[in-house]
């Protein structure tokens, strides 16, 4: 009576794959075989199906090639807006929508997060252009 072959797990998964592909025919010719000849035929199916793996992962690296989007850091997390306005009273000397142009020119101005529009700000507040 012969001895069974001792298999690794990851051959023992393999004989399983080439049971559900080739039959149970097969199969059971292979392990009637000597334990040299079973244990070559299963290491080169492995080698096969790695090879097979390798192939279908180039070629979809290939055809979908990866894009890289740079996010700056300071974007993880918004940073709140604080801003100083005076109350709008609702006197006619006042005018509602001149007043929310203020909040809103203010609020854009606060977001502002680049140094050269930062800049440019400051300047056209000096000269007069930009309402503090």
């Amino acid at each position: 009576m012969e001895k069974p072959t001792p298999l690794s797990e990851a051959q023992k998964v393999a004989l399983d794959k080439l049971t559900a592909s080739l039959g149970p025919e097969y199969v059971a010719f292979l392990v009637s075989q000597d334990p040299e000849v079973l244990t070559a035929r299963v290491e080169s199916f492995l080698q096969y199906q790695a090879s097979l793996l390798r192939q279908v992962q180039d070629q979809m690296a290939s055809a979908m090639p990866t894009r890289y989007v740079s996010v700056p850091e300071e974007e993880a997390r918004p940073r709140s807006l604080r801003l100083k306005v005076k109350n709008y009273s609702g006197k006619e000397v006042e005018n509602l929508i001149l007043w929310i142009r203020e909040i809103e020119m203010d609020m854009r101005s606060g977001l502002i997060k680049l140094d050269h529009q930062q800049v440019s700000l400051a300047i056209s507040k000096l000269d007069g252009r930009a309402r503090e």
